[in-house]
């Protein structure tokens, strides 16, 4: 399935990489604060989605 050109596949590997940052980050801080490991990739996500589809509205058929 695409959004805006790009598969879903790709935007939730970027999503788990995310996750995967801010779980390692506070594995070194010695402290998890789950809302937050979870919620931004989450939002990330979510963002991104809705980037992608505005840029693609304003820029399709240009180029």
């Amino acid at each position: 399935m695409e959004i805006a050109g790009t598969s879903l596949e790709e935007r939730l590997e970027q999503a788990f990489v995310v996750f995967l940052v801010f779980l390692v980050f506070a594995a070194f801080r010695d402290s998890y604060d789950w809302l937050s490991i979870v919620a931004i990739p989450v939002l990330f996500f979510a963002f991104k989605v809705g980037l992608d589809l505005v840029l693609h509205r304003l820029f399709e058929g240009r180029g």
